[in-house]
C-alpha cells in the first residue's frame, strides 16, 4: 500500500478574517465578523466590546542628527598644500596600541568644563531670579554709604562738602525680607540717617519694585534705620557716670566723641546736626509727619547755634566749608518746616552774618 506524498492544500476562507475582533471572540478564540455586535455575541446574547490592540503599528524612528552638529568635532581634511608624511610606519610598529590612528583635535580646552553641568547645585539661584521683596543696603560700610550719598542725595541736598575723588559704582548689598535677622546697621547716627533715605530707593536687582510687599519692606527697613539714628544720637549724649556720680558728670564738658569721622572733611560734632536735618526731610517726604519734621529741624537748629555756626568766624580752616554748608542747610530745613506747617519760624538771631562760601558755587 503506497502512501500519497501529495501536499494537502488548505481551503481558503470565503470571507477573510477581520483585523479587529471583539474581546469575547478573542477569549473564546472564535471567528469574529467585526460587526457591532458581532454575529457570535448576538447569537449567544453576550456583551460585545472592542478594545484597540496595543501590538504592532508603525515604529517611531529617531530623528537623524543634523550634519552641522558634527562640524565642531570633525577633523578637517588636509589641504592641498599640506604635505602628507612621506615615511609611513613600519610593519612592526603597527603592533603598538593605537598605532596608525590619527589623534583627534582637542575639543575641550578645559576638561573640567565637561562636568560643570553634572555637579551644578540644583538649588542654586541668582538674585535676578528671586521674586521676594528686597531692599537696598550697604552692610554697615561707611565708605559705601558715603559714596551712595554723593550719587543719590548730594545733588538735591548738598549738606556735606563735595567729594575730593572720583565716585565709584554703587556698592549695593540686596537684603531679602527673609534675611531680616542679618541686618547690619551703621554704627553712627549720620550713617543710619543716610541709609534710611537710601533704603527707599528700589534695589537694582528687584524685578518688581512697585509690588505692595516690596514697597512695604522698603518702608519698614527705612523706619528701622531712622529709629536707629535717633537711638545713636541719644547714646552719644549719654554719660555713664551720671548714674553713679552726677557731680562728676557736671564737671565734664561732654563734647568729646571717641568715634571715627564719617567724612574726612566734616568734624564729628557736626554729624548729629546733619543726621537731624536728614531725618527732618525723611519725616516730611516719607512719613508725612509735620510735627516730627519741625522737631528734628528745631533740634538741628539748636545744636548748630550751640556751636556758633550762625556766627561768621574769622578763622578759615579745612572745616570752614563744612560748617557753612551745615548751617545754611539747617536754615533751609527750619524754613521749609515753617512753610509746610503754616507756623511761625523759630527765632533766629538777626545778627546772623554767615557768608555763603564755596557752597554757593561748588556743589
Amino acid at each position: 500500500m503506497q502512501t500519497s506524498t501529495a501536499t494537502v492544500q488548505r481551503k481558503k476562507f470565503a470571507t477573510p478574517p477581520v483585523k479587529v475582533a471583539c474581546l469575547s471572540c478573542r477569549a473564546a478564540r472564535t471567528r469574529c465578523n467585526g460587526e457591532r455586535p458581532c454575529a457570535s455575541c448576538a447569537a449567544k446574547d453576550r456583551e460585545c466590546t472592542y478594545k484597540p490592540s496595543r501590538r504592532g503599528g508603525p515604529r517611531i524612528r529617531k530623528k537623524s542628527r543634523p550634519l552641522l552638529d558634527y562640524q565642531d568635532i570633525a577633523i578637517p581634511p588636509p589641504s592641498q598644500n599640506e604635505e602628507l608624511p612621506q615615511d609611513p610606519l613600519s610593519v612592526e610598529n603597527y603592533i603598538d596600541p593605537g598605532a596608525g590612528l590619527r589623534s583627534l583635535a582637542d575639543i575641550w580646552q578645559d576638561s573640567d568644563a565637561i562636568y560643570d553641568d553634572l555637579f551644578k547645585d540644583p538649588l542654586g539661584y541668582t538674585l535676578a531670579d528671586v521674586k521676594a521683596p528686597m531692599v537696598r543696603s550697604y552692610g554697615g560700610d561707611n565708605g559705601a554709604i558715603l559714596n551712595a550719598y554723593y550719587i543719590w542725595i548730594h545733588p538735591y541736598f548738598p549738606i556735606m562738602p563735595p567729594p575730593k575723588c572720583a565716585l565709584t559704582a554703587d556698592q549695593v548689598v540686596p537684603l531679602l525680607e527673609s534675611q531680616s535677622d542679618k541686618l547690619e546697621e551703621p554704627c553712627s547716627a549720620i550713617g543710619c540717617a543716610i541709609s534710611a533715605i537710601l533704603a527707599l530707593i528700589p534695589c537694582p536687582e528687584d524685578r518688581n519694585p512697585l509690588d505692595p510687599d516690596a514697597v512695604a519692606w522698603r518702608r519698614k527697613y527705612s523706619q528701622f534705620l531712622a529709629k536707629s539714628a535717633l537711638e545713636s544720637l541719644e547714646s552719644e549724649d549719654e554719660r555713664p557716670e551720671s548714674s553713679v556720680e552726677p557731680s562728676k558728670a557736671l564737671e565734664e564738658s561732654g563734647d568729646d566723641i571717641s568715634r571715627e569721622k564719617f567724612h574726612p572733611d566734616v568734624p564729628v560734632e557736626l554729624e548729629s546736626i546733619i543726621a537731624l536735618d536728614l531725618l527732618s526731610v525723611y519725616e516730611y517726604a516719607q512719613r508725612g509727619n509735620l510735627k516730627k519734621m519741625r522737631a528734628r529741624a528745631g533740634s538741628a537748629l539748636m545744636n548748630a547755634m550751640n556751636q556758633s555756626l550762625h556766627k561768621r568766624s574769622n578763622v578759615e580752616d579745612e572745616h570752614s566749608e563744612a560748617r557753612c554748608r551745615v548751617w545754611w542747610m539747617t536754615y533751609i530745613c527750619v524754613s521749609q518746616a515753617s512753610i509746610v506747617s503754616n507756623t511761625v519760624r523759630c527765632n533766629i538771631p538777626s545778627y546772623r552774618n554767615t557768608v555763603l562760601t564755596g557752597a554757593a558755587t561748588n556743589v
